[in-house]
């Protein structure tokens, strides 16, 4: 958890070995859940998914495309529904990696908190993502 573009995504890109979300601005716009399991294959595989989005399957190179691609599409973010959401949804991405000596380990990517909503934002957008926030690390096994 903290500030937009403090680097949240970059620190869990080094833990777990797989590009994330790459760009200028707000670009975490949905939580990332990132499921990492080892796997006995050789290669490292991955999945992309989310409600009311075609899910993605291939190797992990191709994840960080994937995960661009599922990120337009999320519903709470298309231009018609721009005025519910401003940019930011609470839709979930789920992105599962299997690959060989991974840890079995779940980090979340959250959208950075926002202290006031920027132009083309909606104004309750602080609170959204103090909600976000709050939803995932209340359960008592997250860290």
């Amino acid at each position: 958890i903290g500030d937009q573009s403090a680097g949240k995504s970059s620190v869990l890109e080094a833990i777990s070995g797989v590009q994330l979300l790459r760009g200028t601005g707000v670009v975490t716009r949905a939580p990332i859940e990132l499921r990492l399991s080892n796997s006995q294959e050789t290669t490292c595989q991955a999945s992309v998914e989310a409600d009311g989005v075609p899910g993605w399957e291939g190797p992990c190179e191709s994840v960080g495309e994937a995960l661009n691609a599922t990120m337009r599409a999320l519903p709470g973010l298309k231009p018609s529904q721009r005025g519910a959401r401003r940019g930011i949804t609470e839709d979930v991405v789920h992105l599962r990696v299997t690959a060989p000596g991974a840890p079995e380990l779940t980090l979340v990517d959250l959208p950075g908190l926002a202290r006031v909503a920027t132009e083309g934002q909606r104004p309750d957008v602080p609170e959204l993502t103090r909600r976000l926030s709050k939803t995932f690390i209340e359960p008592s096994q997250s860290i």
